[in-house]
């Protein structure tokens, strides 16, 4: 086989497995037997996918995160200052950051998590807030689903007068793989890269996680 053959099989197979309808069907016909012929491949061409709000709505209810809300993270925000969570899912870091004591608030584009109180409707790429609106600002494993993720981190740099904590899910993780709704096939390093054209890294977080500010700027903190 010639190595550019290779190289698209192998692009190819990674696409496929991107989807976990097809990993279990894969494996059911490996079962079965059916890798002596093309009728394994002849049957994965008529599965269909559907990707609508419900589908949405259900990875994001199978989706978890290691992302924990630690003494650490708590140190980063004044006492009874404001938080937004980017991205939020259902809301749980918002309740959690409000029985603390402070004025937290989630967004979120998928419309079955909104509430109105704990969650409001909001694009990561285009957040509905003022400069500096935000003591601490959180996106937590939602950039590596985003069309444009750095137009998402300059956001929240935008609407945040102190930090930014985000994590991510990279493709060397092997989690990612996971959930086909994620779209940015970018290794840690490559987010390091990234990360730094646009600001300043403080530090890492256990995990993918990283605390970023502003380049040239000192994050208040109380």
């Amino acid at each position: 086989m010639s190595p550019r053959f290779v190289k698209e099989c192998e692009a190819a197979w990674s696409e496929l497995f991107t989807y976990p309808t097809i990993r279990k069907e894969i494996a059911k016909l490996w079962a079965e037997g059916y890798f002596d012929s093309w009728g394994a491949f002849q049957k994965l061409d008529k599965m269909e996918h559907d990707f609508d709000e419900g589908y949405k709505q259900a990875m994001q209810t199978y989706y978890w995160t290691t992302f924990k809300l630690t003494d650490e993270v708590f140190s980063l925000i004044p006492v009874g200052g404001r938080v937004l969570d980017v991205g939020t899912g259902d809301g749980s870091r918002v309740r959690e950051l409000r029985k603390k004591g402070f004025d937290a608030l989630g967004t979120e584009i998928n419309k079955a998590w909104i509430d109105g109180d704990v969650i409001i409707f909001g694009d990561a790429e285009a957040l509905p807030f003022k400069d500096d609106s935000f003591d601490l600002v959180m996106c937590i494993d939602t950039l590596e689903h985003l069309k444009n993720p750095l137009v998402a981190v300059s956001e929240l740099l935008r609407v945040s007068r102190g930090r930014v904590v985000v994590q991510v899910t990279p493709i060397d993780d092997r989690t990612y793989y996971e959930d086909p709704t994620h779209r940015v096939s970018w290794g840690m390093e490559r987010w390091k890269r990234e990360l730094i054209e646009l600001c300043e890294i403080e530090k890492s977080l256990p995990g993918c996680g990283f605390v970023l500010k502003r380049k040239g700027t000192e994050a208040f903190i109380s």
